[in-house]
């Protein structure tokens, strides 16, 4: 009732291959095209409920990615309605991360070419007799035996003097060779991670074995290679990449979980549901009333701060369940175990909250709230949780 006709036309999506050649983006064109035609866009809908697309738009000349989302009409099945708005800025963040994580694994394939050996050892299969050969000084200095018998009795028990004690439990039920030799049967090496104290410093290192065959006898051959330096990139590329990530799935204004972040939890409920492994859940959806007033009147600015507080009274009640800010004024919450459990109690308090703020002259905030059910997907129940959140804003006008 509140839309405005901007635009008219009588064949939509001929009229919209044309708008594509002229505003999207040359590398997204063909796949735009191909996509969004009225056959794939029903099939999608009536499936789950929505049809979403993300590609990128020629805003001023400059390449911008925009998702666009198209959903059927509340009381009029045989029209859509459809949305396009701007996920330029998480996208180019979730790029970002991507490269991290790309970086990261090229870092990793480089390293297994180039390994820095500080030692290696020959083993025979049959006595355990070892030979150690070209170690560096500094694990000379952990003055390990050079040659004898019982290699594996004697790992473990210098494992005692050399090895991190936090790692020393994992060598020692590693460091046997029916495991060794298991391995190497199974995947042709073997290979187990830890740290040494080398000067009392711990570093991280690789220890890795293989078969040969030396003059018909048969021996493995044990290196240890330094790879602290590799650990450690590893370890800062992952709390980069982690970091990349949550800032992709975090809304800038209230500081909770944002649309992509909601999107990419229902995907994986949806794999739940169709692999019958679902835990229960329910969905609250919550719409803050007389934001645009309040934008008209006071201007964005206090429109902002009616958002965070509206947050911050969602987030009280539901302390124990994600918060997703999925619109401009509209939030999301997905209730499981503790929450779920007390789900009913939580939203009485909530209404309760909500009646006491209106005859205050408050913050009102509708909501909505719909348990799974046996449902197809995500959608279906965010639905209810949506019919019913309207149902309880028209209420609160009429009161």
């Amino acid at each position: 009732d509140e839309l405005n006709i901007g635009y008219e036309g009588k064949d939509f999506f001929e009229d919209s291959k044309k708008e594509a050649l002229r505003f999207i983006y040359e590398e997204d064109r063909d796949v735009f095209i191909e996509q969004f035609t009225r056959e794939k866009i029903l099939d999608s809908v009536a499936k789950t409920g929505k049809y979403t697309t993300t590609y990128r738009l020629l805003i001023y000349g400059v390449p911008t990615y925009v998702n666009l989302k198209a959903t059927p009409m509340d009381e009029d099945a045989r029209h859509l309605i459809l949305g396009v708005y701007n996920v330029d800025l998480q996208m180019r963040q979730r790029e970002r991360a991507e490269r991290v994580k790309e970086e990261l694994l090229a870092y990793r394939r480089l390293s297994a070419l180039a390994g820095n050996y500080i030692v290696f050892y020959t083993v025979d299969v049959e006595s355990e007799s070892f030979t150690e050969f070209k170690a560096t000084s500094d694990y000379e200095s952990l003055n390990v035996r050079k040659s004898g018998q019982d290699f594996f009795a004697r790992a473990k028990v210098k494992a005692e003097e050399v090895v991190h004690p936090e790692d020393i439990g994992v060598f020692k039920n590693s460091m046997n060779k029916e495991n060794v030799m298991h391995s190497i049967e199974r995947k042709g090496y073997f290979s187990i991670k830890y740290r040494l104290l080398i000067g009392n410093v711990p570093r991280y290192v690789l220890l890795k074995a293989t078969l040969l065959k030396e003059d018909g006898v048969d021996k493995l051959i044990f290196g240890i290679m330094d790879i602290d330096d590799e650990v450690k990139r590893e370890q800062e590329y992952a709390i980069n990449l982690a970091a990349a990530r949550n800032k992709v799935n975090l809304d800038s204004l209230t500081g909770v979980k944002n649309k992509n972040a909601y999107s990419e939890i229902e995907s994986g409920i949806n794999d739940a549901i169709r692999d019958h492994t679902c835990a229960p859940f329910a969905i609250g959806v919550f719409d803050i009333n007389n934001l645009k007033e309040t934008n008209d009147l006071k201007g964005h600015s206090a429109g902002d701060e009616l958002i965070k507080t509206a947050c911050s009274i969602i987030c009280k009640i539901f302390r124990h369940s994600p918060v997703f800010r999925v619109g401009g004024d509209e939030f999301a919450i997905i209730a499981k175990e503790e929450d779920y459990d007390k789900i009913d109690d939580l939203m009485s308090k909530f209404l309760d909250i909500n009646l006491k703020s209106q005859e205050e002259g408050g913050i009102v905030i509708a909501g909505g709230l719909s348990r799974f059910d046996g449902d197809e997907c995500v959608n279906d129940v965010f639905k209810r949780a949506d019919e019913l959140m309207y149902e309880n804003k028209k209420k609160l006008k009429e009161g």
